[in-house]
C-alpha cells in the first residue's frame, strides 16, 4: 500500500457524532467527483476513498476533492473496500457508498438522521422486488437469509445494498472485516441484536452500472457476481449454523427422531409373492374413507402399501386392509418425516413413493411419480412445486428456502421444488446406498442424493397440493430447520461458502473476526466426508 496524504478538509464533529464516508473505487474517473460532492453537503470528518486496480486517474481526482485516498495497485475484491475504509476510519456513524453513481444528498441525509436518532444500521429499502413476477438469485439470497435468521418482517432488506450507514457500535459488533462480505455482516447485525431502520427507498438499480460479472456467459451456470453473491449467503447461514447448531436453533416441530432407532431393522415377514414393483409409504396420523379408497385403490393396482399410523389405530377406520397393506404403529411423537423413514425401512417395491396422508394426492396421480423410476429414467423423483414459485412477498417459505437449497446442490431451475413436499419417489436400490433414516431430513436426503450422483428429476405437479403455513406439515419451525440440516450437510461437504467463488477478493489485507470471519482462502475447498449417526443415535 502506497503513503496516504492527510485529509486536505477536516470538518469538525456533528451535533451527535463523527461521521465517515467510506468509498471503495476502481476506475471510477467519470463519476467519483459527482460522489464526493453529494456526500460533502453532510460535512463528514472524513472521506475515505479506497482506490483499488485504478488505472484511469480515481485517486488523483479524489485526492483533489479533498478526500483521504488510501490506494492498492490490485483489485480487492467486492466489498472489501468498504471493510478496508471502515477500519482507517475513527468515527462514530459511518456512511458507505459506492463510487460508480452518486446518491442524492437528501437520501444520504435520512440514513444518517436515523443512525443519529438511535439506531444502529440504517438501510436503503429495495423492498419492491418482493413484488416481482419471480426473483433473481441475489434477490432470493437477501430474502431467505432473513428468513433463517427469523426477520420476515425486515423483507429483503440487507448491507448489500448501498448506501447504508452504521453507528459506531455496530461497526464494532459486527468487525469491520466482516464488512467484505456484507450477507455475512447483516446476519450478524440481526444476530446481535443491533437496531435497524429503513428509512429510505431509493431505486439504486436503476443508476447502478452493470459490470461483465454481471452477466452469466455461456457454459456457465451463473454469472460471477451471482456466484459470489450467493456464496456470501451460504457463508452468512453457515455463521448461522455454527451459533445455533445445525438446524440454526429451529424445532423439530414436534418430530421424535428417537423412533427410528427402534424400527431400523424390522423383523417383518415376507410375503411368497416377491417383490411388488411399486411401494407407497403413507403416514398417517388418522384415518378417513379418503385415504382407505386410496389405499384400496393402489393395492387393487398392484402396489404394496405401507401405511404408518402415528399413535392411532388406523384399522378402526377402515376395517381390514388388503393383503398388500403392512399397517405399521409408530409413537405420535413421531411425526410425519420420521413415520416416512420408517416405512422406507419396511418397502419392498423396486420404486417406493412416499406420501403424508393428509397430502390430497390420488392414487393415480402417486402412481405417475413411480413410473419414471419403473421405467429406469431417474433414481428419485421430486413434486414440481415451480407453479407456486412467484413473487416472494407471497411464496411459503417451503418454497424460498427451498429454492435457496436447489441454487445451492446445482438446480436452480427447480425452484422452490424439493423433497419437503411430499409426494416424491425413489429407487429402492438407491434408497439403501443412501439410508432409509437420512429422509427424516428430506432436504439433506435430497442435496445428499445429488451428491453421490443420483439421477433426479422434477415429477408431476399437483395444483391441490399447496402447502399451508397452518398445516402442522409445513410450520416455519420444521420447513427451515429442514433446510438449514441440508445447507449444514453441503457446508460441511464443500466448505463454509458451499464451493461457490469469493470472486477473487483480497481477504489476506484484512484482520480476522473470530468465529465470524476468516480470511484464509473461501473457496475450492476439497470435498470433505460427513457423518450423518446423529440422524440414527
Amino acid at each position: 500500500m502506497r503513503s496516504v496524504p492527510k485529509r486536505l478538509h477536516v470538518h469538525p464533529p456533528r451535533g451527535k457524532g463523527r461521521l465517515a464516508v467510506v468509498i471503495p473505487a476502481g476506475d471510477e474517473a467519470r463519476t467519483i467527483q459527482a460522489v464526493l460532492r453529494s456526500v460533502a453537503r453532510l460535512r463528514p470528518h472524513t472521506a475515505v476513498v479506497v482506490v483499488n486496480g485504478s488505472t484511469d486517474g480515481t485517486a488523483r481526482l479524489a485526492r483533489r476533492a479533498g478526500a483521504r485516498v488510501l490506494v492498492y495497485p490490485r483489485r480487492l475484491g467486492n466489498d472489501v473496500g468498504r471493510a478496508v475504509g471502515a477500519l482507517a476510519a475513527d468515527a462514530d456513524m459511518y456512511l458507505f457508498v459506492d463510487a460508480d453513481f452518486a446518491v442524492p444528498t437528501p437520501v444520504l441525509r435520512r440514513l444518517v438522521a436515523a443512525v443519529e436518532a438511535g439506531a444502529d444500521v440504517a438501510l436503503n429499502s429495495l423492498g419492491w422486488l418482493a413484488q416481482a413476477r419471480r426473483p433473481d438469485i441475489p434477490t432470493l439470497d437477501r430474502y431467505v437469509l432473513n428468513l433463517f435468521l427469523r426477520q420476515r418482517a425486515l423483507g429483503l432488506e440487507n448491507l448489500l445494498t448501498v448506501p447504508h450507514v452504521l453507528s459506531r457500535r455496530a461497526v464494532e459488533a459486527i468487525g469491520a472485516s466482516t464488512l467484505a462480505n456484507p450477507l455475512l455482516a447483516t446476519a450478524v447485525a440481526l444476530d446481535r441484536h443491533l437496531r435497524v431502520a429503513v428509512p429510505t427507498k431509493f431505486n439504486v438499480l436503476a443508476i447502478n452500472r452493470r459490470r461483465p460479472n454481471h452477466i452469466r456467459r455461456k457454459g456457465q451456470a451463473m454469472a460471477p457476481a451471482t456466484q459470489r453473491i450467493h456464496g456470501d449467503a451460504v457463508e452468512a447461514v453457515r455463521y448461522l449454523l455454527d451459533q445455533y447448531g445445525r438446524r440454526g436453533g429451529y424445532a423439530l416441530g414436534g418430530e421424535g427422531r428417537q423412533v427410528f432407532a427402534a424400527y431400523r431393522n424390522p423383523s417383518w415377514p415376507e410375503r411368497g409373492d416377491g417383490p411388488p414393483q411399486v411401494s407407497v409409504v403413507f403416514s398417517a396420523r388418522q384415518a378417513d374413507g379418503g385415504l382407505w379408497a386410496r389405499v384400496r385403490g393402489l393395492a387393487a393396482a398392484g402396489a404394496e402399501v405401507v401405511l404408518v399410523a402415528q399413535g392411532s389405530d388406523l384399522l378402526g377406520d377402515g376395517g381390514n386392509p388388503p393383503p398388500q397393506v403392512r399397517v405399521v404403529h409408530v409413537p405420535a411423537e413421531a411425526g410425519s418425516d420420521v413415520a416416512l423413514a420408517v416405512g422406507a425401512t419396511y418397502a419392498r417395491g423396486e420404486a417406493v413413493v412416499f406420501c403424508d396422508a393428509a397430502v390430497p394426492a390420488t392414487a393415480e396421480e402417486l402412481w405417475r411419480f413411480a413410473h419414471p423410476v419403473m421405467n429406469g429414467e431417474a433414481d428419485g423423483v421430486v413434486h414440481d412445486q415451480r407453479p407456486f414459485c412467484g413473487p416472494l412477498a407471497r411464496m411459503h417459505p417451503v418454497h424460498s428456502a427451498g429454492w435457496f437449497a436447489n441454487v445451492t446442490m446445482g438446480r436452480r431451475e427447480w425452484f422452490g421444488s424439493t423433497w419437503l413436499v411430499p409426494p416424491y419417489a425413489v429407487r429402492r436400490e438407491a434408497l439403501q446406498a443412501l439410508g432409509p433414516e437420512v429422509l427424516q431430513s428430506p432436504c439433506l436426503a435430497q442435496m445428499r442424493a445429488l451428491d453421490q450422483g443420483w439421477r433426479l428429476r422434477l415429477g408431476p405437479h399437483l395444483p391441490a397440493v399447496r402447502p399451508d403455513e397452518e398445516s402442522s406439515a409445513f410450520m416455519l419451525d420444521r420447513v427451515l430447520g429442514h433446510v438449514l440440516e441440508g445447507l449444514w450437510y453441503w457446508t460441511e461437504r464443500y466448505g463454509r461458502r458451499g464451493g461457490f467463488t469469493d470472486e477473487g477478493r483480497r481477504r489476506d489485507v484484512l484482520p480476522p473476526v473470530p468465529g465470524v470471519y476468516r480470511i484464509d482462502r473461501a473457496d475450492g475447498e476439497p470435498p470433505r466426508d460427513v457423518d450423518l449417526g446423529w440422524l440414527c443415535p
